[in-house]
């Protein structure tokens, strides 16, 4: 992401949230049991998850709700999420 970008997303998340503040993240993925298991380790112990299949179960969407101390942590899990293949942020 350009440095200019990242600091027009960061402005928005700091004018809509007070540090720290539970986030949700959302994501589109194939079910595959390791690239899931990769996915929920980038999230501390306490985030909540929950997951929702596609009708015909090529895909599922997985929310995940966690107390984030600052905007660049939401940054980093979105990086680090996007870096398993097929994985999608929303």
């Amino acid at each position: 992401m350009d440095p200019q970008r990242r600091e027009e997303l960061l402005a928005k998340l700091n004018a809509v949230h007070h540090w720290p503040a539970v986030y949700t993240f959302k994501f589109i993925l194939n079910p595959e049991e390791e690239k899931l298991t990769k996915l929920r380790t980038l999230f501390d112990e306490s985030a909540q998850f929950s997951s929702k299949e596609s009708r015909k179960g090529n895909y599922v969407s997985i929310t995940v709700k966690e107390l984030i101390v600052d905007p660049d942590t939401i940054f980093d899990r979105y990086t680090n999420a996007t870096a398993i293949e097929g994985v999608i942020a929303l």
